[in-house]
């Protein structure tokens, strides 16, 4: 999945440091020694550059494999690796296209690429390498490279990690009161792969933070936030403050105006 990088919901820098299993573009994580690349993103097609002794990993999920002989291709001068019945990359890294076989219907696999590594053993490559359009796909040969429109390379994506963008002043959940400094929302969102990590705005009255308002469309003052309950494809969002509130009355979860925010929800692999 994003075998061509068009998808970086994360927001991911080009060179940025990207520690073990720390996501860059979706679906593909730092590999044991760090994931660092570079790149220059474009509206369709994107290559990037690993760094010198780092690798990117992306973990197949079971229900997506279909057993027998697998290939993986790719271009650029970056080397990969595909390991069979395993989310652990293991194995000699090569040039494209590589072939397994035997791989068990049902059963996680995952590819790893790491720099030009001219020498071919399992080691980091001591040089930089580029990488665009990997592909895995079921059988013994490499075919062309399987474009998908945006939005269905989005969706895919999202059954992993879900970023929701929010502007300041805009509202999140709409909720209930149930005590004078407590109160609860529903934040309803795409079904995912399971529940998610949700990792919401700073709680606060200030630009940017998310808090519950009163009955008048004020902040709480002194704002909590917390996860209560969550599924996966929802999530009930509880916290208050210190005063202002109603039993009884309906709130709403808003972004406070003056910065843009994010909801991060990550169920991957």
């Amino acid at each position: 999945m994003n075998g061509n990088f068009t998808i970086n919901q994360r927001g991911y820098v080009s060179a940025a440091t990207l520690a073990t299993t720390v996501y860059g573009h979706d679906r593909w994580k730092a590999g044991a020694s760090g994931g660092d690349y570079s790149f220059t993103q474009l509206a369709s097609d994107t290559t990037i550059t690993i760094a010198s002794g780092k690798s990117l990993i992306q973990v197949v999920e079971d229900k997506n494999i279909e057993g027998g002989s697998y290939t993986l291709s790719w271009t650029g001068t970056a080397t990969g690796r595909l390991t069979k019945n395993s989310a652990t990359p293991s194995g000699n890294f090569a040039v494209s296209p590589i072939t397994v076989t035997g791989q068990t219907a049902g059963t996680t696999m995952c590819v790893e690429f790491t720099g030009a590594n001219a020498a071919g053993g399992s080691s980091l490559a001591t040089n930089s390498g580029t990488l665009g359009k990997a592909q895995l796909e079921i059988g013994s040969s490499a075919t062309g490279f399987e474009r998908v429109d945006y939005k269905t390379a989005l969706s895919r994506c999202q059954w992993y990690c879900n970023v929701l963008n929010y502007t300041g002043n805009q509202m999140v959940a709409i909720g209930q009161v149930y005590s004078t400094t407590a109160a609860i929302a529903y934040l309803q969102f795409p079904k995912m792969r399971a529940a998610p990590t949700i990792t919401m705005p700073t709680a606060g009255s200030s630009a940017g933070n998310i808090c519950f308002l009163t009955a008048s469309g004020n902040p709480v003052p002194g704002a909590t936030i917390g996860i209560a309950q969550q599924s996966d494809c929802g999530a009930y969002i509880s916290g208050g403050g210190s005063s202002g509130l109603v039993a009884g009355n309906a709130t709403a979860l808003q972004i406070q105006t003056g910065a843009s925010a994010t909801i991060k929800l990550d169920a991957e692999l």
